[in-house]
């Protein structure tokens, strides 16, 4: 007798094109599970999300978005067909109220991969500083979609422990998935190229409060006087213009800006970096998270300086996998640049020794088989 082969919906708003929802859908396929997409656009970009979670919800052109978002979602779900489970993507604090009532009409299991906190992120982003009330609202949505799923799914043991905390969820429906590189595109890349004398430094990603990339340009200050060391900051965000300015100001002719590049140049930049950069401030977020460019970093054996934390400190060893300096301080970060770039030596151990740990414990192939044993969890014993 043949057997049936699994269906999965993975279903919302969510970000198509994210690493997380990507990751996780081709590796489930890749196990020759069948997953639909159905998915429709609600966002429009960073700062789209910013400006709605700022107040722009209560706007009546955002509500007509929502209803024929919705209404589109809804259609394409009609034809979706036979299916196991539900997977809502990140983020998905609104497409799982109507995710569950399908659910609930169709008796399938829900699954949510939460993967960060809305409310959280935009606390920290200080988006309810104009409107007060938006803070209360994106928590109230929050911790009310929470209780919809038959699993959630978060990303650090932190993480999860401060959602518990924060909304009295239930214990029992919560798991465990950790961040992981595209190992397709974020690969060592060896080469016979010749390098220039420059030590580059290269961060990548959203210019956003919990980063703490103004650190870094701190960091380029005290180390202005080595010509040899220089700067590139790849990405976009709330914050570039402030550091943009920031630099100019300073006359910070080791700092170069570049905005968001295709994938394939961001690869070629990385791979010719000779250090990355990772996150410095101290915002909750940041420290209960282990961010995507240190995973990226490690699984194309770059070496990496990151800002200290609990949560880096228990996964990670300091001077074996990564380098670890202090946080909110450019002093350390300048320091932990000018050892790096002083022995070549230990540079190349901690790359390869971080690239063997990251393969080991961070691979995108045992981040999916945990994510396939939750949907046969859920298949096979429910939870309540």
């Amino acid at each position: 007798m043949a057997i049936k082969k699994q269906r999965v919906c993975y279903f919302g708003t969510y970000r198509a094109n994210y690493p997380r929802n990507r990751i996780l859908i081709d590796g489930l396929r890749k196990k020759g599970i069948d997953v639909i997409e159905c998915h429709a656009q609600l966002w429009h970009g960073l700062q789209d999300r910013e400006d709605i979670a700022k107040g722009g919800w209560k706007s009546p052109k955002f509500w007509i978005r929502i209803i024929v978002t919705y209404s589109r979602l809804l259609w394409k779900f009609v034809h979706v067909g036979h299916f196991d489970v539900m997977v809502v993507g990140y983020p998905g604090q609104l497409d799982i109220f109507l995710g569950g009532i399908l659910c609930l009409i169709l008796r399938k299991p829900l699954l949510w991969d939460v993967f960060m906190s809305v409310y959280l992120i935009s606390s920290e982003r200080r988006f309810d500083e104009q409107n007060p009330r938006t803070k209360y609202f994106i928590k109230f949505l929050e911790g009310v979609s929470l209780r919809v799923p038959n699993l959630l799914l978060f990303i650090t043991k932190e993480y999860s422990d401060w959602f518990e905390n924060t909304y009295k969820i239930q214990s029992n429906k919560i798991r465990l998935l950790p961040l992981c590189a595209d190992e397709r595109r974020f690969k060592p890349i060896y080469t016979n190229k010749q390098k220039d004398s420059h030590f580059l430094c290269i961060f990548f990603g959203s210019f956003i409060p919990s980063h703490g990339v103004e650190y870094i340009l701190d960091a380029a200050k005290i180390l202005q006087n080595d010509k040899d060391i220089i700067f590139e900051l790849i990405g976009a965000g709330p914050e570039l213009d402030k550091l943009v300015s920031f630099a100019r100001k300073q006359e910070l002719a080791s700092v170069s800006f570049l905005n968001w590049i295709p994938i394939e140049k961001l690869i070629e930049k990385i791979s010719d970096a000779d250090v990355c950069l990772g996150t410095f401030e101290d915002t909750p977020h940041a420290m209960m998270t282990i961010q995507n460019k240190i995973l990226e970093s490690l699984s194309m054996a770059k070496p990496i300086i990151t800002g200290d934390s609990p949560i880096i400190r228990r996964i990670f060893q300091n001077k074996e996998h990564m380098y670890l300096c202090k946080r909110k301080d450019p002093v350390s970060l300048a320091l932990a640049i000018q050892k790096l770039k002083s022995d070549p030596q230990f540079c190349r151990k901690i790359s390869k020794q971080g690239y063997d740990y990251y393969k080991k414990h961070f691979s995108s192939e045992q981040v999916t088989n945990q994510f396939y044993s939750y949907i046969t969890e859920i298949l096979e014993e429910g939870v309540v």
